[in-house]
């Protein structure tokens, strides 16, 4: 085949460059031809052509879904902490109300029947009713879920005298 001419440029220019018929300006004018082609180096133009319509490599769109993974773990696993943690801070809120709730009734005159720190969630639970002038309030430990319930337990101690009391620690590794 005759050597393909350039216009634009003289034979001198022509010989300096490597690749004989790829000029900056052709690379610039057809760079959409080279976007899938892993060199620049072919036979001549018509072999660098590559539909745009082609789609995309089963290595892209593996490099695609890796990334969304790593990202979508990562999420994940940022709001599950924020998630423990908005957990946590809810029991022990719900902790420190059992215990006013306690408190309350017994200044109140309210006497607990019981010794164990569960007796005495089950006695808040069903209502403690105290002697005196408020003989006729029921204290008791209403619109806290069970399982929320059971999860503050572990931010309660039972002080002697049967008073509960707060125990920052419980949520804490022990060392």
């Amino acid at each position: 085949p005759p050597p393909r001419v350039t216009p634009g440029l003289g034979p001198a220019a022509r010989a300096s460059f490597p690749f004989g018929w790829v000029t900056p300006k052709h690379l610039f004018a057809n760079f959409h031809n080279y976007l899938y082609m892993p060199s620049v180096i072919h036979s001549g133009p018509s072999s660098a052509r590559r539909s745009l319509s082609a789609g995309f490599s089963l290595f892209e769109m593996m490099t695609v879904i890796m990334v969304i993974a790593v990202l979508v773990t990562i999420a994940f696993s940022l709001f599950g902490s924020v998630n423990a943690e908005a957990i946590d801070s809810v029991d022990r809120v719900n902790a420190k109300v059992i215990i006013s709730t306690q408190r309350q009734a017994v200044m109140a005159g309210a006497s607990f029947n019981s010794t164990t720190r569960d007796d005495i969630l089950r006695e808040l639970i069903d209502g403690v009713q105290p002697t005196g002038i408020f003989k006729n309030r029921v204290f008791r430990i209403s619109g806290i879920d069970p399982k929320a319930l059971g999860r503050a337990a572990r931010f309660l101690m039972l002080q002697e005298g049967g008073v509960l009391e707060f125990d920052p620690s419980a949520g804490q590794p022990r060392l």
